[in-house]
Order: C-alpha cells, then structure tokens, then sequence
C-alpha cells in the first residue's frame, strides 16, 4: 500500500548520491524523493511534507545549515527528522548544523544499512 510508506526527501548536490541512496530506501520499503538543490528541495518539502529528510551540507547557493534552518521554520510543531550528511566533518560544522535544526550528523561515506536504521528509528511512528 503506497500511503503506508514513509517519505524520505534526499537533498544532494551529487545526483548519483541521490542515485545510490535512492535504490536502498526503496529497497527498503520507502518512497524517495531526490533534488539536487536547496531551492528545489524546499519547493519539495512544500508539495509534500516527508517523513525525514536527509540533508548534503555543502551545496552551492543554499548550504544545507539554510535548507534546515528554512524546514524547521515550515514544518512548526510536526516532528520530522533532519539528518545532516557530509563528507567534510568538522565539529564546527556539526555544532552549526544541530543547532540549525538537524536531529542527527552523520560523514560520508556512510554504511547503508545504518543509514536507514537511522531514518527508520528518527520517523515517528503517528505519521
């Protein structure tokens, strides 16, 4: 049944990243949407609320610390996980990121597997 699954909107500057990412969540039940941009994925996350959200940090135009801070600001009370994931970690970058919204900081390359327990533990379950 296509309403029972989660959305999971992934924003990456890398279309084949999105490529990648995309064939595991599906594989693993979910429906994905992939953009390449900031700008498109807040027109997305406009058209259709997600259930997570998994975030590049370093794009060009709108960096993924404006991308969050713009869906908290939408979304208001609704619960919907951010995960920030980059390939440039700095503690810097994670402190800027979690206090722009992000629920959870992850590298890349990051195992796949971990990556949906991830998701899949951060949705709540009332969506």
């Amino acid at each position: 049944m296509a309403e029972d699954k989660k959305l999971v909107l992934i924003v990456d500057d890398e279309a084949d990243y999105i490529k990648v990412l995309s064939l595991y969540f599906s594989n693993a039940g979910m429906e994905v949407v992939g953009v390449t941009s900031g700008k498109k994925a807040l027109k997305a996350f406009d058209a259709r609320l997600p259930d997570a959200v998994i975030l590049d940090v370093n794009m060009p135009k709108m960096d993924g610390a404006e991308v969050c801070s713009t869906m908290r600001a939408k979304m208001g009370l609704k619960p919907i996980p951010i995960i920030a994931l980059t390939g440039y970690h700095s503690a810097e970058t994670k402190a800027k990121m979690m206090a722009f919204g992000a629920d959870l900081y992850l590298t890349k390359p990051v195992e796949m597997k971990r990556l949906i327990q991830h998701v899949t533990k951060l949705i709540p379950n009332n969506r």
